[in-house]
């Protein structure tokens, strides 16, 4: 009997508990996949307050280690010294604005992106080539320009909006997880 190298159906050698262990965990883990999408879906403002959080802590803790870092390095130049003391300043400062107002934090990284989007479909524009996928390399700079745009006026909204299409996304893979867990070692349909 022949079988495929990429479909091996023969018995390799797992024994009947690891082979439960691996279906539960299949199983569990797009559980989660779903108890999370819905929880991001139902509630994403809340998500990405979380998500904006945890970045502010970040800053805060980043921006002290870079002062003390800035402080004990009495042997480095003062130029180097007085760049991570105001880098660390800078970071405690963008953390503490977070932790006020977590939408804030939100907004500035989207309308960054949105920055960035708009720079990046201009610089394909400006280099459209000569013939047959100048139509292509025309609708990926609009493409990049308008969704920069959206991310630029409307960060906030435009963030839950992709939070919400991966959430529902979570959703189905969890779905098709569970049903590949549940399906697992199962004879085949004739």
């Amino acid at each position: 009997m022949t079988v495929s190298y990429f479909f091996h159906t023969e018995s390799v050698g797992v024994g009947s508990s690891q082979f439960r262990t691996v279906r539960t965990i299949i199983i569990v883990l797009g559980v989660v996949a779903i108890v999370t999408g819905i929880a991001i879906f139902v509630w994403p403002e809340a998500t990405l307050s979380i998500v904006a959080w945890l970045f502010g802590l970040y800053f805060v803790v980043s921006g002290l280690t870079r002062i003390v870092r800035a402080i004990a390095a009495s042997g480095q130049p003062a130029s180097y010294r007085v760049f991570l003391a105001v880098l660390g300043i800078l970071l405690v400062i963008g953390g503490v604005f977070v932790f006020a107002n977590p939408m804030f934090g939100v907004a500035v990284v989207a309308a960054v992106i949105g920055l960035t989007w708009i720079v990046e479909g201009i610089g394909v524009l400006m280099d459209v080539p000569r013939g047959g996928a100048a139509w292509l390399a025309v609708l990926v700079g609009v493409v990049c320009i308008l969704g920069g745009l959206v991310l630029l006026f409307a960060p906030v909204a435009a963030t839950v909006f992709w939070l919400q299409v991966s959430a529902a996304l979570l959703v189905v893979v969890g779905v098709m997880q569970v049903a590949q867990g549940a399906t697992l070692g199962r004879a085949p349909w004739r």
